[in-house]
């Protein structure tokens, strides 16, 4: 039913025919018994091409607890589309503010097996944690109703800033930016968040 083969580029930007692609994924799930098991393999996939794909699946198919925890893995071991994952997250997450926090007071580290095999963390001490998840999730955060009392504490920690200010690929912007895009067409996401 649901495949990688879908213009993952286009889900990831929100560009092209984005919305006209969430529409034949809304029909292929409206269509299936179960889109779940679907959902989790491309959730589980190394590859961040299926687990954009996976994690719009996700928004239209909401209500599933082990999807959310299966998408927060996915952010777990390193991805290149974290901030949209986060995103995602953001909608489907009833917990999104405890599961967020439990990330970031660890800054964000990523699991080897992964994008990276644990030989890279050897050459590369800095790569075991995730930057740019991190700004996306605590710009989502931000985002929130009311910050939560713990991120504005956790901000002003030099080290956490610091690690924060490593990020160079935006993810808080990209975060935002594709969540903001998300709503238009799963307006629904947010009201029918799940408990994990």
């Amino acid at each position: 039913m649901l495949s990688s083969n879908l213009a993952y580029l286009e889900l990831l930007n929100t560009t092209g025919s984005w919305k006209e692609i969430i529409e034949r994924m809304r029909q292929c799930i409206r269509e299936a018994r179960n889109p779940f098991p679907d959902i989790y393999r491309l959730l589980e996939d190394p590859n961040w091409h299926p687990n954009i794909v996976g994690a719009v699946a996700l928004l239209l198919a909401p209500g599933n607890g082990e999807a959310v925890e299966r998408l927060w893995k996915c952010m777990d071991k390193g991805s290149w589309a974290s901030p949209q994952l986060a995103a995602a997250a953001s909608l489907c997450d009833s917990h999104f503010s405890d599961d967020a926090r439990a990330r970031l007071v660890q800054r964000c580290p990523i699991q080897a097996g992964g994008l990276y095999r644990e030989e890279h963390f050897h050459q590369y001490p800095d790569a075991r944690h995730n930057a740019k998840l991190a700004s996306a999730l605590v710009r989502l955060c931000e985002l929130r109703e009311v910050a939560p009392g713990w991120l504005v504490e956790l901000k002003h920690d030099p080290e956490f800033a610091a690690f924060l200010a490593s990020d160079t690929d935006r993810g808080g912007q990209v975060a935002e930016q594709w969540l903001a895009d998300m709503v238009t067409v799963v307006p629904r996401a947010s009201s029918t968040m799940t408990e994990t």
